[in-house]
């Protein structure tokens, strides 16, 4: 009788083992679906693309229209590089590849200050841009942001 009890215990285990073992490749235990939240170390590190604008400038109609001097300024933390694509409206303007349109420059970093970084590239004093668009990169080359500006002229 006690060899039919332990034999019919060890049957019992193996069976609740099996059945577990089911379970727990149906229902994923240990994985998740939900992304992980960033830790404060990731969120500091990571990059961002705040505002693009043209300094001066003033809008009149649907054109923002820039004066000599001005200056395409981004701001943004933590970016590598920021790149001025420009759709012209004139002749003479070659798109490139990717279909941005021309690179007019980079923009260079003028300031940091409390993790704000302020950007900027001076404007050509006779343009017309259908749109400009600066993309900004973070520091493995990654493409993390884009804000576009749209029928920008020169005074």
């Amino acid at each position: 009788m006690k060899s039919i009890v332990i034999g019919g215990s060890v049957v019992g285990l193996i069976i609740l083992m099996g059945v577990g073992a089911v379970w727990y490749s149906k229902n994923k235990v240990g994985e998740s679906e939900i992304l992980p939240t960033p830790t404060q170390i990731q969120q500091q590190t990571s990059s961002e693309l705040l505002s693009f604008e043209i300094v001066p400038s003033y809008q009149e109609g649907n054109e923002l229209v820039y004066r000599v001097g001005a200056e395409a300024v981004i701001k943004g933390k933590r970016l590598a590089k920021v790149e001025l694509w420009q759709q012209g409206g004139g002749t003479g303007i070659y798109t490139d590849p990717s279909g941005r349109g021309a690179l007019v420059g980079e923009a260079v970093r003028t300031s940091t200050e409390d993790n704000l970084e302020i950007w900027s590239y001076p404007l050509p004093d006779s343009r017309l841009f259908i749109s400009l668009t600066a993309y900004a990169y973070n520091e493995h080359g990654e493409e993390i942001g884009k804000k576009m500006l749209s029928g920008v002229v020169s005074e």
